[in-house]
């Protein structure tokens, strides 16, 4: 069983890159988060977050051919793993028990 310990920003960046296909560069990951939600993400914690959800087991990491440009770096894909996608589905069913029948007009 995954451990049910993620962060808001670990969650936004799952729930990117599953809507961004299952897998996805850091910048798209930062911009979609943004997009969605109107956050913004700053390289360094957009980063470390991946970090620690690739410590997790929830995203691994595919390094992509350097961008065709001098000084072009090598860049890291991030992918879902399967216990990435089992967290997204234990986070919603968690939000969906605590807001129960309360609806969005009654809310504070």
């Amino acid at each position: 069983m995954i451990k049910r310990d993620l962060g808001e920003l670990e969650l936004y960046t799952l729930l990117a890159i599953q809507h961004l296909g299952g897998q996805a560069l850091g910048v798209e990951i930062r911009d979609e988060i943004q997009r969605r939600t109107g956050r913004r993400v700053s390289v360094g914690s957009g980063y470390a977050t991946l970090g620690r959800l690739g410590d997790k087991g929830l995203v691994r990491f595919t390094v992509l051919p350097s961008e065709p440009r001098r000084g072009g770096r090598a860049r890291r894909s991030a992918q879902l793993t399967p216990a990435g996608v089992r967290a997204i589905r234990e986070s919603a069913a968690s939000l969906r028990r605590m807001l129960g029948n309360l609806a969005a007009d009654t809310l504070p």
